[in-house]
Parts: structure tokens; sequence; C-alpha cells
């Protein structure tokens, strides 16, 4: 039998990453990691399944979740607006702009 197992950086002889931020993810891996991470997703993001961290499940160490009500998949792509086999992509900008005023001060704390 042939085990697959997961690199970490600790195999790759690299550095960790000191902090990371992510877009809406999938959130589906339960691992959990050392470096601090923010996620960003929108409510009606059709790949949510962060929002269980909204409703008083544990996040990992560090792990900030901020749920964007009423907000969509890409919301920070300006200018898309479209419906793609029943999913909506669609651009937001107080969303987009509150995205980036976040990764800006997350990064400052931890970089």
């Amino acid at each position: 039998m042939h085990i697959i197992r997961r690199a970490t950086s600790a195999d790759l002889h690299v550095e960790p990453f000191r902090a990371a931020v992510a877009l809406y993810p999938r959130c589906k891996d339960s691992d959990e990691t050392d470096t601090p991470t923010l996620i960003l997703i929108g409510e009606k993001d059709w790949v949510n399944e962060c929002v269980r961290y909204e409703v008083g499940l544990p996040t990992p160490n560090d792990t900030i979740v901020k749920v964007f009500p009423g907000v969509h998949h890409a919301f920070d792509h300006e200018g898309i607006d479209k419906r793609l086999n029943g999913f909506t992509y669609l651009y937001d900008p107080k969303a987009a702009k509150e995205a980036i005023r976040m990764t800006r001060e997350f990064f400052n704390k931890w970089l």
C-alpha cells in the first residue's frame, strides 16, 4: 500500500509562510496550520464552505474569517458580472475595498 501525504515546509527545507490571505477558498481541509491566515469570502459564494466558522465552530490558530453579507464569488474582480452553469460571479466594490483594507492590516500585523 502506498500512502500519500502532503509535503510540509520542513520536508521541503524551506521557510514556512509567515502569513497567508485566501480569497474565497473551499475551506474543506481540516488540517490545522500554524500560519496566521485571513479568509475573505462572500456569503453567497457558491464555494462557500467557510461559513461554518462564522457559526461558532473553531478556526485553526490565528485564523480570521470574514464573510461579506450578500456578496458573491469573485467579488474583487472589477467589472465581472456573469452567470455560468448556474453560478454567479459578481464584483462588489464595497467588499473589494474592505478586503484590500483588511489584507493590508493583516499583513502589517504579521509581516
